[in-house]
């Protein structure tokens, strides 16, 4: 039988000691967390903005996508006014979001790694996301309900349009 050596960093029965995680574990957790802030940035950046890049429609919401392509600018321009104005929402500004990141460097560099406030922090960036998204979607959906039936069919003709072109 072999002897533990107190030393090593792995218990006596071959596993890592509690408290740490393993390097896969911790890529996924970096992982998961860059893919957060990638979301949040596009759907922040493009509230914050008001507007997408060259011939591009704005972003809207994440969750929209080609159903805001297909929008008339002007709409597209109401619902971005519309989100904007929905309470309680406030997009983080470029300082608020080095803050998180620092937050965030400093959890990955800190011993013993507390999974737990990585985890408070990812959640918190997720929600603002999910509220973002939410609010461009109910807004999205009262722009349709207040145009009359042709105006809908129209947006329906470039949907089914642009679907096909994608095909």
């Amino acid at each position: 039988m072999a002897r533990h050596d107190p030393d090593s960093p792995e218990r006596a029965d071959g596993r890592a000691p509690a408290g740490r995680l393993g390097l896969g574990l911790r890529l996924l957790l970096f992982g998961s967390l860059a893919l957060n802030l990638l979301v949040a940035g596009i759907v922040v950046g493009s509230l914050a903005a008001g507007r997408g890049g060259g011939d591009r429609p704005p972003r809207i919401g994440f969750d929209l996508g080609p159903l805001a392509a297909m929008l008339d600018p002007a709409d597209r321009r109401a619902i971005l006014r519309e989100v904007r104005q929905t309470p309680g929402l406030r997009p983080a500004g470029p300082a608020q979001r080095r803050r998180g990141l620092e937050q965030v460097a400093g959890l990955l560099r800190a011993e013993p790694f507390d999974p737990a406030a990585l985890a408070a922090i990812l959640a918190a960036q997720r929600e603002a996301g999910e509220r973002v998204v939410s609010a461009a979607q109910e807004a999205f959906i009262a722009h349709l309900a207040a145009v009359g039936p042709a105006e809908r069919a129209r947006y329906a003709d470039r949907l089914e349009t642009e679907l096909a072109r994608r095909r």
